[in-house]
């Protein structure tokens, strides 16, 4: 008889389950192999005694994000973006994380919108009651075509037979970027005179004067005496004999002031009259 004495040792196998998230353009290595997708993988290994080892992979692998944003600013305005602000016209890259804390990535194309502007033409009144003022606004910058909104309630690009006052565009191009002006129809001084007429005596030889005193206005170039060319010195009238007169007074700009007056005259008494 023989007899054998063995000694035996049974090592493990080993079945491992392993749970990974990674994101876009990352792996996983186990042994010598990589995973990258989304999935479940069986992965049997060699230990380090040779046994069988097998490793249960469940892999999610996250997208990273990109997107691509064109705006439009108005000028003077800024994009606040995360946590970057920007005010100038071009291109921009925003690096962040997105909701799984992979790559987010935005291109930034920005457009700062041109100033808009005005040059003017303005009309203003000649004479104190004139109705004839106008505003018309040549618009510039921006994007056309422009909306065009006053303080009148008018839509109309300009204005016309204004009266004194202030007046507010509002211009709206394409972008809707937003330009508003004031404008302003200066109040003509009133071409106004106080006229005092004084009837004729027994001193002056009976004959009527009338006094011009100017209150308000530019100074008269002209005068006209029931529709005639008069010259008026002194700021009077004189010698005139009784009847019905029309003054009539224009300044450089035409405006025109107007007054109808009757002076009177008195003989000389003779002298045996007697005046009660």
């Amino acid at each position: 008889d023989s007899s054998i004495l063995l000694s035996l040792l049974v090592n493990p196998v080993y079945d491992y389950s392993i749970k990974e998230v990674i994101c876009e353009g990352s792996w996983v290595s186990i042994g010598n192999q990589k995973f990258d997708k989304t999935g479940l993988y069986t992965i049997a290994l060699k230990s380090s005694l040779n046994c069988d080892s097998i490793i249960q992979l469940e892999l999610k692998a996250n997208s990273n994000s990109s997107f691509k944003l064109d705006t439009i600013i108005c000028y003077q305005q800024e994009l606040n973006y995360g946590n970057q602000t920007f005010s100038q016209t071009g291109n921009y890259q925003f690096l962040n994380k997105n909701q799984f804390d992979c790559d987010s990535t935005t291109d930034i194309n920005l457009l700062v919108n041109s100033e808009i502007y005005s040059i003017d033409s303005i009309r203003q009144l000649n004479c104190e009651n004139d109705q004839n003022g106008e505003i018309i606004p040549n618009i510039l910058g921006g994007q056309g075509p422009y909306s065009y909104r006053w303080n009148t309630g008018s839509h109309a690009d300009a204005l016309k037979e204004l009266s004194f006052g202030k007046y507010i565009l509002s211009i709206t191009d394409q972008h809707n970027c937003t330009f508003i002006k004031d404008f302003h129809i200066d109040q003509v001084p009133c071409f106004c005179f106080d006229i005092k007429s004084i009837n004729g005596s027994c001193l002056d030889g009976g004959l009527g004067i009338i006094q011009i005193k100017q209150k308000s206005g530019r100074n008269p170039i002209d005068y006209y005496l029931n529709g005639k060319p008069y010259s008026v010195l002194g700021n009077e009238i004189q010698n005139l004999s009784p009847g019905s007169y029309l003054l009539e007074m224009v300044d450089e700009k035409n405006c025109n002031f107007s007054q109808t007056f009757n002076p009177v005259s008195y003989t000389h008494l003779r002298a045996h009259e007697t005046v009660l």
